[in-house]
């Protein structure tokens, strides 16, 4: 099994609080990568796992939430940890997150109205998402389409 890597630096003394999470890599027609852009950064549409969720269940929740997205989870793209912080909830965070290709299945009304929906080609993506584990499932997101190609 793969080693799950992890990005972020911890902070000495600091408490982190464990989020498992889970997080959609989005692909359009043209090859662009959807980006919920909030008031405070950059994210592939997701978040938190609630109870008795699985991470396939999240990314659905989630891509309607904030881009208004029917999704259909595809397959796992890796998972990978984020130790950050979060300025909003003023705490520490360990966000053990799946990652997941899906596609858009439909439309539905978005519920988050301070998330908005970006199309970026990958390398812009990559360079927007605030969290580094975002970017490493874009490009290895990117990697498995190229090999799949071959």
């Amino acid at each position: 099994m793969d080693e799950i890597p992890i990005f972020g630096t911890r902070v000495p003394g600091a408490s982190y609080r464990y989020r498992p999470s889970a997080y959609a890599v989005v692909t359009n027609q043209e090859g662009q990568i959807a980006i919920a852009r909030t008031p405070v950064a950059c994210y592939l549409p997701g978040g938190g796992i609630e109870a008795n969720e699985t991470p396939e269940q999240t990314v659905v929740r989630e891509g309607q939430e904030e881009c208004g997205f029917v999704l259909n989870p595809i397959v796992t793209i890796g998972r990978a940890v984020e130790v950050c912080y979060s300025a909003e909830e003023k705490a520490y965070f360990e966000k053990d997150s799946f990652f997941i290709q899906a596609e858009i299945a439909g439309q539905a009304e978005k519920i988050e109205a301070d998330h908005e929906l970006l199309w970026l080609l990958p390398q812009q993506a990559i360079s927007m998402l605030t969290h580094r584990s975002h970017a490493w499932a874009v490009q290895k997101s990117v990697s498995l389409c190229r090999d799949q190609l071959r």
